[in-house]
């Protein structure tokens, strides 16, 4: 299966642990793959660790593809435990540093061997070479996904990978050659389907996705792979994307005037979006127990997966919405809290400067706090704002420490003459030679208030200590619905305290409400981001 050839190019036998095959088998079997994230972290380990001076192009293309199979469906069940789709931890940035890790290792291993089939003295290559070029394409591709399971946009250099690849087959007469990366695929693929998995899902704006919904419009991107019209030649009639080989990067409409170079392509969702609606049609208006099975995995619930096709419909239209609402300048104080459990600290003092000062006009109490709610606002966090839209904003600070802000980081913000705080999201930082970081976030909520909680502990979360059937009582932050973010009404909870179909009557402002909790849409630092169903 794998050939006889091994050892060193010298042809003496290699030191290496992996050098011999038997050897190497048993290294392989001997991987953790009851722990996806150890078992990936081992498979990178091993692929820095064999090079292709150390081995006959062969014997070094059997030990990638031995630990690339060995590990393969590993990729895929750590992914859905970052989203939160199977149990587990989800959202560690240990699992998305080591699925970015492996999948780049393993991308630029097949990458080298792809280079290597096109020498004469590795002719013997040439046959594996649709297969090479394919787990290549299909590592790259993947590991751009985990950027945006990340919140940011992939590097140039995956575009610049994923196009030589193609490039590739291109050149030896296969893109469109239908065949199995791997035995467990489902349906075939070819390098003009794996380039277009990419391009697609680049198209259907998965930057304005939770984690979980990037992961589903990235399968359906790859369903559909085969249903995209592709063309190198204009048509006026087609609504396209270009995609440009010779500058690649995220794919845009096409712009009045264009020219003819080979290296731009043209990607139409027109063969794609009546399957499409037709999935929306047949669930519109149906009891969210009894929708049709649209596909794209168990893992998620039909109603998750519905709000996520309606959203690349909307994408991958003739007219999709604008990517940027207007950004206006401001230069303005700002006051921060960042992490979700320093938001509810904020929110929990001005709560209880609040009583303080009802207490005191009734003349039952001294002014003192009011005296020390102006010490609290002095020690916050304070940031310059540099712009805003209706969906973000920019600001500015003198300094970054990495430990405790990052991508993906919550950040919670206030005006100075306000009550009001927002909460938003990392998704860009670039600090510049003189310590000065600009940050860019993306508005979660406007208004994000506390609320308290009272249910019955749940089993399976930290609530279940006080004894099954026991009323709880707790504080959470709501995120209010905001039809112009285009958000339905959640709930911050701190790992481990809530869980699926859990009902909670809610009291804020004088308003009790019956919820019941959905699943995770995202998790942000470590707590989850709940979205919830008023049933009462």
């Amino acid at each position: 299966m794998f050939g006889v050839q091994w050892g060193q190019r010298s042809g003496r036998k290699s030191s290496h642990p992996m050098g011999d095959m038997t050897q190497a088998t048993q290294l392989v079997r001997d991987l953790p793959l009851e722990n996806a994230n150890s078992a990936l972290a081992e498979a990178a380990a091993w692929l820095e660790s064999i090079h292709a001076e150390a081995f006959v192009p062969n014997h070094w293309l059997n030990l990638i593809s031995m630990l690339d199979e060995a590990v393969h469906a590993r990729v895929e069940e750590l992914t859905l435990t970052y989203v939160g789709a199977i149990p587990g931890s989800p959202g560690l940035a240990a699992d998305w540093r080591v699925l970015t890790d492996y999948l780049d290792r393993l991308g630029s291993a097949y990458c080298e061997i792809m280079e290597m089939c096109g020498q004469a003295r590795n002719a013997d290559l040439a046959p594996r070479l649709p297969m090479v070029v394919l787990r290549a394409m299909r590592a790259i591709t993947r590991s751009m996904k985990v950027s945006w399971l990340r919140y940011l946009p992939p590097d140039r250099g995956s575009w610049e990978s994923l196009v030589r690849c193609y490039r590739t087959a291109r050149g030896a007469n296969f893109t469109n050659v239908m065949a199995s990366a791997y035995a467990t695929d489902e349906q075939p693929s070819c390098p003009l389907h794996e380039l277009t998995v990419g391009v697609m899902l680049a198209a259907a704006a998965p930057q304005g996705l939770t984690p979980r919904q990037v992961e589903i419009a990235y399968r359906i991107a790859s369903a559909h792979r085969g249903g995209f019209t592709v063309t190198a030649g204009r048509n006026e009639e087609w609504r396209h994307y270009l995609f440009d080989l010779d500058n690649p990067g995220t794919p845009s409409r096409i712009p009045e005037q264009v020219g003819t170079a080979d290296g731009l392509m043209y990607f139409s969702a027109e063969a794609v979006l009546p399957q499409l609606k037709a999935k929306v049609d047949a669930s519109r208006g149906a009891v969210y127990a009894l929708m049709p099975n649209i596909g794209y995995g168990r893992e998620f619930g039909p109603g998750e997966k519905l709000v996520v096709v309606e959203h690349v419909l909307r994408f991958w239209d003739d007219n999709p919405p604008s990517r940027r609402d207007e950004r206006r300048s401001i230069n303005t104080r700002i006051h921060v809290e960042v992490g979700p459990q320093a938001l509810r600290a904020a929110l929990e003092r001005a709560a209880a400067d609040a009583a303080q000062t009802a207490v005191f006009i009734e003349g039952a109490e001294s002014p003192a706090g009011e005296a020390q709610n102006d010490t609290r606002v002095a020690g916050l966090n304070v940031w310059t704002l540099t712009d805003f839209s209706g969906r973000g904003i920019g600001a500015r600070f003198s300094r970054r420490l990495d430990r405790w802000l990052s991508v993906g980081s919550l950040v919670a913000f206030r005006l100075e003459r306000s009550e009001k705080w927002c909460v938003t999201v990392v998704r860009r930082l670039r600090t510049d030679a003189r310590n000065q970081t600009d940050v860019g976030c993306e508005i979660l909520a406007k208004a994000a208030s506390l609320v308290m909680l009272e249910g019955l502990a749940f089993s399976g979360t930290l609530l279940d200590l006080a004894g099954t059937g026991t009323v709880v009582h707790s504080t959470a932050v709501v995120l209010p619905e905001d039809a112009q973010l285009n958000a339905r009404a959640s709930l911050l909870f701190a790992p481990g305290t809530n869980a699926p179909g859990q009902s909670f009557a809610m009291h804020h402002g004088g308003i009790t409400q019956q919820i019941r909790l959905g699943t995770v849409a995202e998790n942000i630092d470590g707590w989850c981001r709940v979205e919830f169903d008023v049933v009462g």
